[in-house]
This record gives structure tokens, C-alpha cells and sequence, in this order.
């Protein structure tokens, strides 16, 4: 069993989420999870649950409520009594992680390293903690729980300006301080970040603002701390630069590369670097909150890290996920609770250990998609493709019986959100009245949660990656994009609308004349325009957009070789991670901050950005065609191979097909970890990926493999 309070209260067990009912159930679980491990007593749960007003059965009702809890948790239910109370005996909370992970990182010497776990206990939050859950007992906590998160950002961005990334936090840093004016770190970090990025008058615009402030709504003074620094930036005493200390000499080799430093001025002598050390170690001090770590340290040099190419082992990870023969072209395999759901040219089937548990006849011309949630295949039997001139009708299927729970006509799937089935209607393209709607529809019911109508023709925008699977895809989406249809084959549809997945309000109306793709990543909307020969290299503008605000952020061309055929080969843009995209500039491979349009990394030797992980992995390709990963963090090589035809990122793993690698047990899917470059190979050929597995056939027999082996 898994808790999530880090945001809404959220039970999982084995992946599915466990519901719980009613706002004392909630209340009651949040106050045992806060206390994990330790007993709660009846007069604190009473206390939570009527704030002081209690009626005269409440030790009884709270006797019910928990018991009703248990019920929910009966999975794997870990309440006990204790005493005059109860005691949750677990400690599986994301919580517990967070803090466990903000430990590793404080614990870290490497600050590069320190910066990746952070970022990654940060992307645990989901909102505020416990959110929708009120009362004084709960609000005390959550106070001392936004404190903790507060402090990880800040240490997160002191190891940012520590790796030289002062340009591409300075942003977020500016974000954070204008929701948190008066936190004296906070407003030191960005201090330095605009200092670093060049911009002093801003740098002592912070301060002047902070002192301002502080004047008019406390009658106080900035503290010693901040107005020193201030000073040395008023100053531009050299102390505050971000001066790496000399590296020692490689050896001469060519199996040995040395990392490019972090971007600053050129390195001192030793004499004079150590006292460069000494003096910003002594203003680290003269200025800090309380702990050496509020201003960044300087970027220690990193290990020279030798250049292999890993050996390709094909004695894969154990057996397969499951098998299953091959069925015709265009069909699936899905492992579902009892059994495995199989889509066929024909038919849609539930396959058990005895034999087919139902099945249901499909019309192989409406190239039906099947989309699971909740325990129900929504089935889309057409999808509105080139020209949405034709009827279609989707049906909610119980997975366990095969009945059919609902049917609607004249619907498509365009995505899943928040355990709802969102759809577009064409009822004014099939028979001319009404008007196309979007919904959100109840996967179980089929009722409505929420339509809003379109107004005119639109046409959903989705990516059809590939070797994808038949399977419609259940991750849910904060928006949904649509493009305007006027005559799609002459190339006049030329907006692209944005809306809430969650409301179905409407986000932003863009330009998209000459987009040729598209991501939304957190709230940033990338477009990436068509590309244009110059110089023998295929140029293309990539445009941003904030879809709080529907407001430009910035514009970046971006570069990507010519094939021989003289057609471009569009920049990868849809392989990044949330914060960063790959991108090719100047001939050389880099990476680029989502957010602000800056470089957050960029290679040394002639090369091509493919891909860029959320831990800031990146995959480029060399001038003389090798697949070369490196950690962008660090500015360190890992390892080298080669590139193959194509490539995904499945956390841990990075998979390349490479078809000079096939043979003998060796399909020529080759899974690379991401740290260490180690490799296996899986046997037979690739048919498709999903999420969790990839799929490839040998002998008639479909066989899946974990997605993510290495992780």
C-alpha cells in the first residue's frame, strides 16, 4: 500500500487507486499518516475531526469511521489499535521519500549530483500537501511540511548556481522570489543568479525592492547578511564569480576526454585561485543563513571519465513479462487483471488461463482504438484523421463480463484526464445541426462531467510515435490540443487551441501556420516550425509560449543535418524531459531550459542533440556518426556506442534499435542503461512499445519485456 500526500490524499495499492470515501475518512487517515508509526490518541482524532465541537457519540462515530477506513484499506490494511487509539504501521508515504531524498542530496559532496536528487524529490509534490483537507491539527502540519519544501527548492537552486547554472535558474528564481518576497536565502540566490547572468542593476534591484518592502509593511532593515552582499555586488567584487579550480592534465590517449568547465572567466594560477578560494569561502561565511551552503560553492572539477563502447550482452533479464501469439497486423496484447485483452483484425477478446472469457466482432474498416480505465476498455470505433466527415461511436466495455456499459454515437477519444474519457462530438458533421462539443465523460457511466461547445470544425492533434501500440494511450493530459479545419489538404488550417483537460476551458488560440510539431511541457507550449535549408543544414524556429498568460516567452532557431535526399530532418523536440529539450546550434549538439529559452548545456566537438532526460542525461550524435551519452549536470562523458535507427528512454534504460547489432540472439533492440552505458539485448523483432513493456516476435510468439530494465 502506498500513501500520497504530497498534494491531494491519494491511497494506491499494486497501482490502482484505493477510494476513499467521505471527508472524516480523510481526515481521520491524513492525522495517522502525519503521526506514522506513532499512536494516535481518541482525543486528538476527535479533536481533528469536529474542531472542538464534538457531538455526544463521537468516540463511537470514530470508532465507525475507522473501521469504514479499514475496510477500504482490507488490501493490505495497516491501522492498528494502540492504546486508547490507533496507529498507522507503515511509513510507505511519498513524504518519507522526499525527505529521505532531500537526506541523500544535503548528504552529497558532488553538487551537480546534489541538484539531480533534489530536482527529483521537488517533482514529488503534486500540489499543496494534504490539499482539500482543512482543520487546525492538519493546517499546522502542512505548515511545517511547506517549510521543509521551501528549504529543498532553495538548497535545489544553491546547487543550480553551484554547476554554473546561474542564466537558467535566474528565472525561476525571480518566479519563486515574487510568491516569497521576504525570505532573506531566497533573495540572496537570486541575487548571485543575476550577478553571475551579468545583470548587476537587476541583481541591486532585488535589493533595493526587498529593503523597500521590508520598510513599508514590517518598519525593519534588511539583515548584516544581505546588505554585505549587496555591497560586494555593488563592488563587483571578484569573490561572487563562479571560478572553477584548474583540472589536472589528462593523459595523452584516446580513450580519455576531459569535460568542458562551467562557463566563467579564464582559471588563475594556483596561487592565485587558492586565494580566490579562501576569500569566497570567507564571504560564504560573512554572508550566509546559517549553514555554508546558502551561496553556492565553487564548481569542483570532475573526474576525467574514459570513453567505451559497451559490450551488447543478449542473455536478457529473466523471462518475459508474458507471451502471447502473434495476431494479425495492427493488433495488441494488453496484460489485464485476470487475463490478457487482446485486440485482433476482427475482434476484441479477454483471454484466460481456460480459454476466451468473452469476445466482441469489430469492424476492421474503422481502425478501432481501445483505451483502458478504471477497469473499462473504451472502444473508439473511428477517429477523426485527415477529413472528419464520417459518424463514429464509442462504447464503454466492462472488462471483467465484456458487457456493454454505455454507448455513444457520433464521438471520439481524444484523451484520458483525471480518470474521465475526454471526447469530441461531430454531431454538425454527420447531419448539420447542433454543434461540436468536447466532453469529459464517465468511463464506468458514460454520463458527463463537464461539455463545452466548439463553435467550429476542430481536429484534435495527436503525435503517432513510432512502433507505437493499437492501444489508445491512458496517460493522462493536462491539455488537449486541437487544430482549426477548414481544408486541411491545402494547408489552411492555421490555429491551434489549447484547452484545460481538467474544465475544458479554453487556454490559448496560436499561430500555427508552418508548425510542423508540437509539445506542451509543464504549462510551456512548444511549437517547432518548419524547417529551411541554409548552408547545407536545415534550420527550424522554435517558439514558446506560457499558457497561463497565452504570452510568447521566446524564440530559438534550432539546426539538424540534411539527409541526402535533401529533406530536413526536424530537431527531436518531443525528446525531453519536463524542464529541457535537445537541440542542435552552431553545429553542435545542447540542450535548452524549457522555461526560459537559455542553453543549459552544450557539447564541445561537432555533433547532434537526440534526446535529454529528466535527470539531464543526454544522447547526441557525433560527426562521425557515434552515439556519445553525457550528463549535462556534471559536464562529464559516460559512455559511447553505437547510434542505431532509433531511439526511447524508458527511465533508467535507453533503447536503440540498432539493426547491425541483430543476429543470433539479438533482435536488434539493445537496452543501454543510462548510467553505465552496460547493455542486453532482446530477442526477436520489434513489434511495439508501450509504456511498461516493449513487445517483439520470434517464432510466431509475441513476447514482452520490461520497458525499463535497468531501472
Amino acid at each position: 500500500m502506498e500513501f500520497r500526500i504530497l498534494g491531494a490524499l491519494e491511497v494506491l495499492h499494486e497501482g490502482d487507486e484505493v477510494p476513499i470515501s467521505g471527508a472524516h475518512q480523510r481526515k481521520a487517515l491524513a492525522l495517522l499518516l502525519l503521526e506514522s508509526g506513532r499512536t494516535v490518541s481518541m482525543h486528538r482524532l476527535i479533536e481533528a475531526l469536529w474542531e472542538g465541537e464534538p457531538p455526544a457519540t463521537a468516540r463511537r462515530q470514530v470508532r465507525n469511521i475507522v473501521a469504514a477506513l479499514r475496510r477500504n484499506l482490507a488490501a493490505d490494511d495497516p491501522i492498528e489499535r494502540s492504546g486508547d487509539g490507533y496507529r498507522l504501521a507503515t511509513d510507505a508515504t511519498d513524504w518519507k521519500e522526499f525527505r529521505a531524498e532531500v537526506a541523500q542530496a544535503n548528504a552529497c559532496r558532488d553538487r551537480a549530483d546534489a541538484h539531480r536528487l533534489l530536482r527529483r524529490a521537488l517533482r514529488r509534490w503534486r500540489g499543496p500537501a494534504l490539499a482539500g483537507l482543512e482543520g487546525d491539527l492538519i493546517a499546522a502540519a502542512v505548515l511545517g511540511m511547506e517549510e521543509e519544501r521551501l528549504t529543498a527548492l532553495e538548497d535545489c537552486y544553491d546547487a543550480a548556481l553551484a554547476a554554473g547554472l546561474h542564466r537558467e535558474t535566474a528565472g525561476e528564481l525571480q518566479t519563486f522570489a515574487a510568491e516569497h518576497p521576504y525570505r532573506p536565502r531566497l533573495n540572496a540566490l537570486l541575487m548571485l543568479a543575476l550577478y553571475r547572468s551579468g545583470d548587476a542593476a537587476a541583481a541591486l534591484r532585488v535589493y533595493t525592492d526587498l529593503r523597500e518592502g521590508l520598510a513599508d509593511e514590517l518598519g525593519i532593515e534588511p539583515g548584516r547578511r544581505l546588505r554585505e552582499l549587496y555591497v560586494a555586488v555593488l563592488r563587483e567584487d571578484p569573490v561572487l564569480d563562479l571560478e572553477p579550480v584548474a583540472e589536472p592534465q589528462a593523459a595523452s590517449g584516446p580513450t580519455a576526454s576531459e569535460p568542458t568547465a562551467a562557463p566563467g572567466p579564464a582559471v588563475s594560477p594556483p596561487a592565485r585561485a587558492t586565494a580566490r578560494l579562501l576569500a569566497l569561502a570567507l564571504m560564504l561565511i560573512a554572508i550566509g543563513f546559517g549553514t555554508a551552503r546558502d551561496l553556492p560553492p565553487v564548481l569542483q572539477p570532475q573526474a576525467l571519465v574514459e570513453r567505451r563502447s559497451p559490450s551488447v550482452k543478449t542473455d536478457f533479464f529473466g523471462d518475459p513479462l508474458w507471451t502471447s501469439p502473434v495476431t494479425e497486423p495492427g493488433g495488441a496484447v494488453m496484460p489485464v487483471e485476470g487475463g490478457s485483452l487482446v485486440l485482433d483484425d476482427d475482434e476484441l477478446r479477454l483471454e484466460t488461463a481456460g480459454g476466451v472469457r468473452w469476445n466482441m466482432y469489430l469492424d476492421p474498416q474503422l481502425s478501432p482504438k481501445v483505451t483502458v480505465v478504471d477497469g473499462v476498455a473504451v472502444l473508439s470505433a473511428c477517429y477523426p484523421g485527415e477529413q472528419p466527415s464520417n459518424g463514429g461511436s464509442m462504447s464503454g466495455i466492462d472488462l471483467a463480463s465484456g458487457q456493454r456499459l454505455w454507448r455513444e454515437w457520433d464521438r471520439w477519444i481524444v484523451g484520458v484526464s483525471d480518470h474521465a474519457v475526454l471526447t469530441m462530438s461531430c454531431a454538425q458533421l454527420v447531419d448539420g445541426t447542433g454543434e461540436p462539443t468536447l466532453s469529459a465523460l464517465d468511463p464506468v457511466s458514460g454520463h458527463e462531467r463537464w461539455s463545452v461547445p466548439l463553435g467550429e470544425q476542430l481536429l484534435p492533434l495527436r503525435t503517432e510515435a513510432p512502433y507505437a501500440s493499437a492501444w489508445g494511450d491512458d496517460t493522462p493530459v493536462d491539455y488537449l490540443l486541437m487544430r482549426t479545419y477548414r481544408d486541411i489538404e491545402h494547408g489552411t488550417g492555421d490555429r491551434l487551441l489549447v484547452f484545460d483537460a481538467a474544465t475544458g476551458s479554453l487556454r490559448g488560440d496560436f499561430d500555427y501556420a508552418g508548425v510542423v510539431d508540437q509539445r506542451v511541457s509543464g504549462d510551456v507550449l512548444l511549437l517547432q516550425h518548419e524547417g529551411s535549408h541554409v548552408d547545407g543544414r536545415c534550420q527550424a524556429y522554435l517558439q514558446a509560449y506560457d499558457l497561463a498568460t497565452g504570452q510568447p516567452l521566446w524564440g530559438q532557431l534550432a539546426e539538424a543535418p540534411a539527409t541526402v535526399d535533401a529533406d530536413c530532418r526536424q530537431p527531436p523536440l518531443l525528446r525531453g524531459g519536463s524542464d529541457q529539450v535537445p537541440l542542435t546550434r552552431g553545429g553542435v549538439a545542447a540542450t535548452l531550459w524549457v522555461r526560459t529559452g537559455q542553453i543549459g548545456w552544450r557539447a564541445e566537438e561537432s555533433s547532434t542533440g537526440e534526446l535529454v532526460t529528466e535527470d539531464g542525461i543526454v544522447a547526441i550524435t557525433t560527426a562521425e556518426g557515434g552515439l556519445e551519452v553525457w550528463d549535462s549536470f556534471a559536464d562529464r562523458l559516460l559512455w559511447t556506442a553505437d547510434p542505431g535507427e532509433q531511439m526511447w528512454v524508458r527511465g533508467s534504460t535507453l533503447w536503440v534499435l540498432d539493426w547491425d547489432a541483430a543476429g543470433g540472439d539479438c533482435g536488434g533492440m539493445v537496452a543501454y542503461d543510462l548510467a553505465s552505458g552496460d547493455a542486453v539485448c532482446a530477442p526477436g523483432s520489434l513489434e511495439y512499445l508501450t509504456a511498461d513493456a516493449v513487445v517483439t516476435a520470434e517464432d510466431g510468439t509475441w513476447r514482452a519485456w520490461p520497458a525499463d530494465p535497468w531501472g
